[in-house]
């Protein structure tokens, strides 16, 4: 399900960690991000600093 506006924080990482197996262009588009996969990643990285999360404990 994508969602009208992208999503921030907690959110992001969980919705990524949840469609991160269907890949990239997916996990940005069901995020709210669309193709715009750079502000998605972008996003995902500020997300993950802020909440102390390494990118591998993403998988």
């Amino acid at each position: 399900m994508m969602t009208p506006q992208p999503l921030t924080g907690i959110t992001l990482i969980d919705c990524a960690r949840s469609n991160a197996v269907f890949g990239l262009e997916v996990a940005a588009l069901r995020c709210g991000y669309g193709d715009n996969i750079e502000a998605f990643q972008t996003a995902l990285q500020q997300a993950c600093d802020t909440a102390g999360i390494t990118g591998s404990a993403l998988t």
